[in-house]
């Protein structure tokens, strides 16, 4: 089992209740935790809120689903943005994901993690 399918399994069994303060370091870079606190605990809330079901399906997406057979058929203009120092979906993912979609672009954004609309809306939103 890997890593990522250990993680999911352990919070099927312990719960979803220690995860928000575990992902908080995924989620926002150092400064923004420090600064903004109460967006952190926010964010966290929203998870504890989610019933676990709903938030571990996603996780079983995500391990589940091959995008590369079919990422090319998406004709739309489409943008792929992400955090430079993104642990989970990281840059290089991004980047493959971009690639293979006619005519997409990539932004990559330095010095942000996962969360760019909350941690950095103002320097998302140009790009949007």
């Amino acid at each position: 089992m890997g890593l990522f399918n250990a993680m999911v399994q352990a919070m099927r069994e312990k719960g979803i209740g220690p995860v928000p303060d575990r992902l908080a370091a995924r989620w926002f870079n150092d400064d923004f935790s420090a600064a903004k606190p109460d967006v952190t605990a926010w964010r966290g809330q929203q998870v504890i809120d989610r019933p676990a079901d709903i938030f571990l399906n996603l996780f079983d997406i995500y391990a589940e689903t091959e995008m590369a057979p079919w990422l090319h058929k998406i004709q739309a203009p489409a943008q792929v943005v992400t955090g430079a120092l993104d642990g989970g979906c990281i840059p290089r993912l991004n980047g493959l994901i971009a690639a293979a979609m006619p005519g997409a672009e990539l932004v990559i954004l330095p010095e942000l993690k996962h969360a760019i609309f909350i941690e950095a809306t103002e320097r998302v939103l140009p790009h949007v």
